[in-house]
């Protein structure tokens, strides 16, 4: 684990997070794979809450504009 915060602390770019381990990973892998399940099955619903005059290119807009902190 030492050698991973170093490498980390040298990154340009490092992760906000980075899961350590094969059972960390497996475990927030998984928990991703039933969050995406659900984010698809409900998609007709969700989208069907849109606006009728909503801008369709208005995430597009958003794209690259959110800040890290």
């Amino acid at each position: 684990m030492g050698r991973a915060l170093i490498t980390i602390s040298k990154a340009d770019n490092p992760p906000m997070r980075l899961p350590l381990g094969a059972d960390a990973r497996f475990v927030i892998q998984n928990k991703l794979n039933e969050i995406q399940r659900e984010f698809d099955e409900w998609k007709e619903l969700e989208l069907s809450t849109v606006a009728d005059d909503a801008d369709p290119t208005f995430l597009a807009k958003l794209s690259g504009s959110v800040v890290r902190t």
